[in-house]
Formats: C-alpha cells, sequence, structure tokens
C-alpha cells in the first residue's frame, strides 16, 4: 500500500483544490524519509509493548499497574491472531496496538506502590 500526493476526482464529486503550500511540501517530505524506518514499523512497538507488560507485571501489586496489564494485554491479543489472517500486518492494521504500548507504559512507569495501613496520613 502507497501513498500517492495527488487529488484525484471520484465519479461526479466536485474537484479537490490542490495543496501546494510551503509545510504540505516539508511534511510530505518527512513522511517520505520515514517510510522505511522503524518509526513506522509495527515490530518496535510490539517489542515495547512485551517489555512494558514484563514491568507492570512485577509492579502487579502497585496502582495503576493493574490498568496497564489490562490495556497491554489487550492491544497484544488483538495483535496475536494476524500473523495467521494477515501476514503482511503493517502499521495500519496494529493502530490499537501501538497506542496500547504507550498507553500501558505510561501506565506502567507511573504506578506507585499502595499506600501501607501504618503508613496513611490524615487528611
Amino acid at each position: 500500500m502507497i501513498y500517492v500526493d495527488d487529488e484525484l476526482q471520484f465519479a461526479d464529486n466536485p474537484a479537490v483544490t490542490p495543496n501546494h503550500s510551503i509545510l504540505h511540501g516539508a511534511s510530505i517530505r518527512y513522511a517520505e524519509a520515514l517510510r522505511d524506518t522503524a518509526l513506522l514499523a509495527p515490530w518496535p512497538y510490539l517489542a515495547f509493548g512485551f517489555a512494558a507488560l514484563v514491568l507492570a507485571w512485577c509492579w502487579r501489586i502497585r496502582a495503576n499497574a493493574q490498568a496497564a496489564i489490562a490495556v497491554l494485554a489487550s492491544g497484544l491479543a488483538y495483535a496475536a491472531p494476524l500473523p495467521l489472517i494477515a501476514p503482511g500486518a503493517d502499521l495500519r492494521f496494529l493502530g490499537w496496538t501501538c497506542l496500547a504500548a504507550m498507553i500501558g507504559a505510561a501506565l506502567a512507569l507511573a504506578s506507585r506502590p499502595h499506600a501501607r495501613a501504618g503508613n496513611v496520613q490524615p487528611n
């Protein structure tokens, strides 16, 4: 699947005015430069999600860690059948998995230990 920077008229829809701005040209060049990098590949996000899941599992008694485990497991479970049904799965199929890896890692890293009964301070 490729991106074509062109305006195409479909059936009898009105014509679209081309975007010839400097910002559009710069963003297209930047996207083209990133096309074959690891930033737009799904495997770094999957690896990051697995690493965050291990971290969250180790800290599972902490607040937010259970939420991190749920989010990460959801994203990884979504990706699990893709090698069987869509071997060429790319970033467009793994949007939730990539987002879940980022959210889950943030939740895992932001988790704090539960307050102990002896350490509770009055309000």
